[in-house]
């Protein structure tokens, strides 16, 4: 209906042109960042349904990074690359002015003395090739057994053993 006024936009049409601009479209027609901002909105809504399916059927209440990139890959959508986090993000705000609100990310204060004064992590043992060896022959008499169906006697004691040999190496 022509005289209808127009969809008030969540999104706002001065991101749209700081956007343009910075790629360096300077001239753009009003009517196109409305739009520009319409397909926006409904992108953003569209990626965030798909990750609040992928939180309800992880069954968490808390919507991770891990949930948007899923979404971003079920939409056939390039995943943002750079950040992923196990933690839920602590969001501060500051204010510019009145009615305007800044959001940033809080940063883990990290104590430098504690850090460095710290004992250092053990060095862990090297891979000794018995172990491995241990381990290949235990494939193969599963792999002979199953090629033939039955575990005969010899190839049962010859598993037991090499159990054995593997437990006493880790002991040692």
């Amino acid at each position: 209906m022509p005289n209808d006024p127009p969809p008030q936009l969540v999104w706002n049409t001065d991101n749209i042109r700081d956007v343009a601009e910075s790629v360096g479209i300077s001239a753009l027609n009003p009517e196109a960042i409305r739009s520009l901002a319409q397909e926006v909105e409904y992108r953003v809504g569209q990626v965030t349904t798909e990750a609040m399916r992928f939180m309800q059927m992880g069954k968490r209440t808390v919507l991770g990074t891990q949930d948007i990139a899923q979404a971003l890959k079920v939409l056939d959508v390039e995943p943002l690359y750079g950040y992923e986090s196990t933690r839920p993000l602590r969001f501060g705000e500051a204010s510019l002015g009145p009615g305007q609100p800044l959001f940033y990310i809080e940063d883990e204060e990290v104590d430098f003395e504690k850090l460095i004064n710290a004992p250092l992590p053990k060095v862990p043992r090297d891979i000794s090739m018995t172990c491995k060896l241990a381990f290949l022959s235990c494939s193969d008499i599963t792999d002979m057994q199953q090629r033939t169906g039955l575990a005969s006697k010899e190839s049962s004691h010859q598993y037991r053993r090499t159990l054995r040999l593997q437990r006493r190496e880790q002991q040692n």
